[in-house]
């Protein structure tokens, strides 16, 4: 059940990442740029930020035109991204068994880092945090959006995170054989954000003729007039200025949009490091958040803070190659 006091405006609505391991996650403030390939502000470990607007592909448009498309580039800062913690590449042969992926790492780290665990050319890339939500949110989880990356294609999840106690990994389907993909160190390779679980369900969809709106039919004839002219000059290079109707939140003709909270950039927090008690202290009847499991499992606590944490961590993910898709608790395996 979702709070009351939970609306789309006002109340906070709390995302918890419980580390797996103490220091395997860094937090990163939002930047307007990110080109994660040019070898500058690497980091050593994980980092979990809000989400970047950079794409390769678009970077190389001419003018860099590709940023005009305001749906793409709220899309690309759309929820945070978690960055890859080292380099590496794989090859598939063709086959469905997890031979068949072999993975290389540009540094020798463990194999916390990349994997393959369930064969068909599918990459596991274990996540270093457990996430919880409040009562009634889900957790998608992706690959970054508009980031294309040959021979390579995110697998995506959804899962209830406001009570499950297990984590899970993100996985890459490599879509040809005989091809070396590579993912470099500080590249984002998933991406999160929450959602209403059930919200679907809310919605009555149906089906009308557009003639039985005219006032809509009419707007939709006049950007489709605009819309043709400026791909005419696109092809014959005589453009001069963009359509930038939608950008400002305006109607073909100029007129605002009655909406009143029209984005240009999607309001993502950074994430900030609050210790057990703190946040037991802050909120102590929410669900997300939860004192550290290790409250009580001493087990948990040997596992998640003792001395052998990376070990637990690696066990973990071997155990459990899709994490909580595949139906197997953390914690049993840390143990």
């Amino acid at each position: 059940m979702i709070r009351p006091d939970i609306s789309d405006k006002g109340v906070a609505v709390k995302l918890t990442a419980f580390e797996l391991v103490p220091g395997y996650l860094t937090i990163q403030p939002a930047r307007k740029y990110r080109r994660w390939l040019d070898g500058h502000d690497v980091i050593d470990n994980a980092a979990l930020r809000p989400s970047t607007k950079a794409r390769q592909w678009m970077d190389g448009t001419e003018k860099r035109y590709a940023y005009r498309c305001l749906p793409m580039t709220m899309a690309n800062m759309y929820g945070w991204e978690i960055t890859c913690r080292d380099a590496f590449e794989a090859v598939w042969d063709g086959g469905t068994q997890p031979g068949a992926t072999r993975i290389f790492m540009d540094n020798e780290q463990p194999d916390w880092v990349a994997r393959s665990s369930v064969g068909y050319g599918i990459i596991t890339i274990p996540l270093p945090a457990l996430f919880r939500t409040e009562p009634g949110f889900d957790l998608m989880i992706t690959g970054p959006f508009n980031a294309v990356k040959d021979g390579v294609a995110p697998l995506t999840g959804l899962l209830e995170t406001d009570w499950s106690p297990y984590s899970f990994t993100m996985n890459w389907k490599i879509t040809r054989p005989s091809h070396r993909v590579r993912f470099e160190k500080d590249e984002p390779i998933a991406v999160i954000f929450p959602v209403r679980r059930n919200g679907l369900a809310a919605f009555e969809p149906e089906i009308q003729s557009l003639d039985s709106d005219p006032a809509l039919k009419e707007q939709w004839l006049a950007f489709t007039e605009k819309r043709k002219a400026l791909f005419d000059q696109i092809a014959d290079r005589s453009f001069k200025t963009w359509q930038a109707n939608y950008f400002r939140g305006e109607y073909p003709d100029g007129a605002k949009a009655p909406i009143g909270d029209h984005q240009v950039r999607p309001e993502v927090p950074t994430f900030r490091r609050v210790e057990a008690a703190q946040a037991r202290n802050a909120d102590s009847g929410l669900e997300a958040a939860l004192p550290d499991a290790s409250a009580s499992d001493p087990a948990a606590a040997h596992a998640l803070h003792g001395e052998d944490a990376s070990k637990a961590f690696v066990r973990s993910a071997q155990a459990q190659p899709f994490g909580s898709l595949s139906g197997k608790v953390v914690v049993s395996a840390m143990r």
